[in-house]
């Protein structure tokens, strides 16, 4: 037998389309560190997905995007994290898996 989607709909979606997506709302301000000035302030989109191959689920993950408070069109960091399915971890958690 074949391993196949449950939704035969359902395709895999680029990371670069889906972080051009990120609604508005889904975007927190956290502290990266403390610099000579005061707080370095970022802002953070964590989205809980499941990794695609062979156009099959395989891993969840948590993609972190960054992105700078003086352009928010750029984006400064997307980095991926491979967690276990039920790890629940906190905003400061996750703002600290990324670093600054």
């Amino acid at each position: 037998t074949r391993l196949r989607l449950c939704v035969p709909t359902d395709r895999p979606v680029q990371v670069k389309d889906l972080v051009k997506d990120i609604p508005a709302e889904s975007w927190t301000r956290a502290k990266i560190k403390e610099g000579r000035k005061g707080r370095i302030l970022c802002d953070f989109a964590f989205i809980h997905l499941t990794e695609s191959r062979a156009n099959l689920p395989a891993s969840e993950l948590w993609l972190i995007v960054q992105r700078n408070l003086d352009d928010p069109k750029v984006v400064s960091s997307i980095s991926v994290m491979l967690l276990p399915r039920r790890l629940c971890l906190s905003l400061f958690e996750l703002v600290a898996c990324v670093g600054p």
